[in-house]
């Protein structure tokens, strides 16, 4: 094994021998493995490059992984990254604060072993913060300017679950909900820029009664079909929606779960 493993050192510096990437929690989570030189004699030595291996083959492989988180379903971070020097910069520049969280020398094969994790949100080195822009708020839409027939408010809601299990709907960074005429009743730019960054703008559940995002009282609803990673709604259930936040402000909490 340990010949093999000079012979990768020897054919491709610092390559990587492993990797099991995952995104799970709101983390890029990465595990990946270094060697020593090839002329280092000292054990010292040996794990101090081995180690110094596996955390850079950590940094591209979390870099990897980022660059395929999806924004909205369509565009993905790679899309956003594309052609931007100052946006990959970001992206860089919180990758190298990606902290380590498990590390192992491994004395039989002489291989270090790192596993290293990056916060999706996060007002500090996140990758929330190194690809969305600020950009200029704007109030969400006015029950009464929304429809005729505004319907009667209960109050006392605390957020709200989308029935989404029926489609195939990928997480996303930034999604939209969309009533069944394409109208955005919820969306990126109604939120506080500094408050998406750390908290993201909705949880997922894969279980109707698992919505702890959306609090203890929410509005339930069902998606009648997805845009992206955005889901769709009927109109009348976008009104209740809204109505009831002019009441309790909990779309302005990001107080919303999908159900996939």
């Amino acid at each position: 094994m340990k010949k093999v493993l000079i012979f990768l050192t020897m054919m491709f510096c610092f390559m990587s021998i492993a990797s099991a990437e995952v995104i799970e929690d709101n983390y890029i989570t990465v595990t990946e493995y270094g060697l020593p030189h090839e002329k280092d004699t000292q054990i010292g030595a040996k794990k101090l490059h081995a180690r110094r291996a596996a955390i850079i083959n950590g940094y591209k492989a979390i870099l990897e992984e980022a660059k395929g988180v999806s924004v909205d379903g369509y565009a993905s971070v790679r899309d956003l990254a594309f052609g931007s020097e100052f946006t990959n910069a970001r992206i860089e520049g919180a990758i190298k604060n990606a902290k380590v969280i498990a590390e192992e020398w491994n004395a039989e094969d002489e291989t270090f072993m790192v596993t290293l994790r990056m916060p999706i949100f996060g007002l500090e080195n996140s990758l929330a913060k190194a690809v969305l822009e600020p950009t200029r708020k704007e109030t969400f839409i006015r029950v009464n300017d929304y429809t005729n027939t505004p319907p009667i408010t209960n109050g006392g809601y605390t957020g709200v679950v989308i029935d989404c299990s029926s489609f195939n709907l990928p997480t996303a960074m930034s999604p939209v909900i969309y009533d069944e005429t394409m109208t955005p009743i919820y969306g990126y730019k109604n939120l506080d820029y500094d408050y998406v960054v750390a908290n993201g703008m909705v949880g997922y559940s894969h279980d109707i009664n698992e919505h702890t995002r959306a609090g203890a009282n929410p509005i339930f609803v069902t998606a009648i079909g997805v845009n992206g990673a955005s889901p769709i709604i009927t109109k009348e259930d976008a009104a209740k929606i809204l109505a009831e936040n002019e009441k309790s402000g909990f779309l302005s909490k990001t107080s919303v779960t999908f159900v996939r």
